[in-house]
């Protein structure tokens, strides 16, 4: 379109664009392909949605169609929480939380791998529902508290030392919780943690 008079924002500029791939497609009988990509202002880390598309004409173009999105912020950790969202104009739909891991190359160029589970985006939430639970048990079991352990947080936050492990991670890295070396008992020291002052 360098040059050209067309707007992208116009669906009445973008429809005969769109309808010369259409007449392509009849003409040679195969399935065209788009890739395209989601306006920069969409909501980040959310379940794509046709309407999010960049430019005029192409959601009301597509008859069928793969919307990929991510659903957090790549920690150069080759993990890759995706959103697929799958529709057609016939019906059909779906919606998908696929995990891809791959790995990390190292010096001696080992650790890559390719690791993917895929699971409905009802599942998805509601493991992130219970998540959500979970920390807010764990925030309130530390109010008012100096700093705790964690076997004294399986205890009152009524949850297995591993879910304790698995949210207070979180917890770090949303600087929601920080951790420290105290006292714990009478003659030993342990890591402990607290609430943050803006948690």
């Amino acid at each position: 379109m360098s040059g050209s008079t067309v707007v992208a924002s116009q669906v009445f500029d973008m429809g005969p664009l769109l309808l010369r791939l259409s007449e392509f497609g009849q003409q040679t009988e195969t399935t065209v392909i788009l890739c395209h990509h989601f306006r920069k202002n969409g909501e980040r880390y959310a379940m794509p949605e046709l309407e999010e598309l960049s430019q005029a004409g192409f959601a009301e173009w597509a008859r069928q169609w793969l919307l990929i999105s991510r659903h957090s912020k790549y920690e150069e950790d080759g993990k890759h929480p995706l959103w697929i969202a799958a529709g057609g104009s016939d019906g059909h739909s779906g919606g998908y939380g696929v995990d891809i891991d791959e790995g990390v190359l190292q010096s001696d160029f080992t650790g890559r791998y390719w690791d993917v589970t895929v699971r409905h985006a009802h599942e998805v939430r509601k493991e992130e529902e219970k998540d959500t639970e979970q920390r807010w048990q764990i925030k309130n079991a530390l109010r008012g508290r100096d700093g705790e352990s964690l076997t004294w947080l399986k205890e009152h936050a009524h949850m297995g030392l591993p879910t304790v492990r698995k949210q207070i991670d979180v917890m770090l890295e949303d600087m929601t919780v920080e951790q420290f070396t105290g006292q714990c008992g009478k003659n030993s020291k342990a890591e402990l943690y607290r609430l943050t002052k803006h948690a």
